[in-house]
């Protein structure tokens, strides 16, 4: 999806406070349509309406970056496997952006930076800043859980073999130590579970339950969606219609979002779809500008270029992750296969009596020899469920596809241009592309509308 990626958050111009109250109207008038939304769907204008009361808080405070633990880790895990050049010189990025987000954090207020052109930049801006955070939120609740299962692992193998690898020199109940350390990083993993997790009837942001199941991913599919339209809502302007009726005129004829979202809706029966189109309804009728053919194909090259280097950047994530799970289980396959035979007395026997070791030594190689198998076995394993959960392949090949679609587009956009056809010529090429913004921010829901939190690093 096109946008401020989490990993660059960036200061954005909204206006909470209009917004928050734009939103209690459009709540009031929706209460009253004939064609109501379902109270599953009206519940999630609760969560919307506390997000907007958030930003509010934001904006009165001066704050400008998001600063989250869990953002930070999300932005130092894509820095470390993302990188164009190594490993280790995206390891040396990661570490070095830890100093300046410490400072962000204490910095004292930023500046807003100007409002991009156009009727809806405050809605565009105020979505994207809500979807940036809550992507940070949930993909950072990813790599962190994996990241700490892997911990997790080694507590349990050490706790299990204080004794043969010797750690049962620094305590005799060393041992208990390392299991009640494990017992509290689980914790730590259920906690962040249990806050950010999607209930199955969506979060809800009143009593209690506004405390755990805050639906990050949830939030952050909704608003990037969101986001995504109001970026684009004004190209539809040169269709001539009013900007609603050209709007719900794509989404009736967009086959993908009935299959992606739910097969057989109508627009405006989502909550998210019902707010936009009545967002663009107020919206003044204008006329699309001279130079909107020119604005229009530097922004397919600008939104060709952005999701080449998602492609690229994604697919490495995915290469350089399979690569570490397949030779850590690799290494670990070996391991085991050279533990094997120091099972056998004889072996054991062998071994003490031809190279001299004392019983102790022979037990701390065994135990080391178990540690490091079943370390890199877990963190093989950690690999496979951050990649099965994030789905980078997947994602990678969706860029890719997108990136192909624009070239169609800038090559038809082209072909029309050079014949010095008119503005109004250029509407099915801008239809498409619109469709095309929706079934990117659509397709993201369907690939994770299964991929949640994982629960103790599964």
């Amino acid at each position: 999806m096109a946008g401020p990626s989490a990993t660059t958050p960036e200061v954005l111009p909204y206006d909470a406070k209009a917004q928050a109250e734009w939103l209690h109207a459009f709540r009031a008038a929706a209460r009253k349509d004939a064609d109501k939304l379902s109270a599953q769907q009206r519940a999630r204008l609760d969560p919307l309406d506390a997000d907007l009361a958030w930003l509010q808080r934001v904006e009165d405070s001066g704050r400008g970056k998001d600063r989250t633990f869990l953002l930070a880790m999300f932005s130092g895990f894509e820095t470390l496997w993302g990188d164009a050049s190594s490993v280790g010189r995206g390891a040396v990025r990661a570490l070095r952006g830890i100093g300046p987000w410490i400072w962000e954090a204490m910095a004292p207020a930023q500046a807003a930076t100007a409002l991009p052109p156009g009727d809806f930049a405050r809605d565009h801006a105020a979505f994207d800043r809500l979807s940036t955070h809550y992507g940070g939120q949930y993909r950072g609740g990813i790599v962190f859980s994996y990241r700490v299962a892997i911990l997790i692992v080694l507590l349990a193998l050490l706790s299990r073999l204080a004794h043969e690898i010797g750690l049962d020199r620094f305590g005799h109940d060393i041992g208990f130590y390392l299991g009640v350390a494990e017992f509290f990083v689980v914790v730590a993993i259920l906690l962040f579970y249990a806050v950010g997790y999607t209930p199955a009837k969506g979060a809800r942001a009143r009593g209690w339950r506004r405390l755990i199941g805050r639906g990050w991913r949830q939030r952050w599919l909704e608003y990037r969606l969101l986001a995504e339209r109001f970026r684009f809502a004004d190209l539809l302007r040169v269709t001539g219609l009013p900007l609603a009726d050209a709007w719900r005129r794509l989404l009736a004829s967009h086959p993908g979002a009935h299959w992606l979202e739910r097969h057989g809706r109508v627009p405006g029966e989502l909550w998210h779809e019902r707010l936009f189109l009545a967002r663009i309804a107020e919206a003044p009728k204008r006329e699309a500008s001279d130079d909107f053919a020119g604005q229009f194909k530097r922004l397919l090259g600008d939104q060709r270029a952005y999701h080449h280097r998602v492609e690229q950047r994604r697919g490495r994530i995915a290469h350089r992750l399979h690569a570490l799970a397949t030779g850590s289980f690799i290494l670990a396959l070996l391991l085991t296969l050279s533990h094997v035979p120091l099972m056998a007395e004889g072996v054991q026997k062998a071994i003490l009596e031809t190279w001299h070791w004392s019983p102790a030594l022979l037990h701390l190689v065994k135990g080391s020899i178990v540690l490091g198998a079943g370390f890199l076995t877990g963190v093989a394993a950690a690999v496979h469920g951050t990649l099965a959960t994030s789905e980078y392949a997947k994602l990678a090949e969706i860029s890719g596809e997108m990136v192909r679609e624009l070239d169609v587009l800038t090559k038809l956009v082209a072909e029309k241009l050079a014949a010095n056809a008119d503005i109004a010529a250029l509407t099915p090429e801008v239809e498409a592309f619109c469709r095309l913004a929706t079934e990117d921010a659509s397709g993201w829901s369907l690939l994770l509308r299964d991929k949640d939190l994982p629960r103790g690093g599964h």
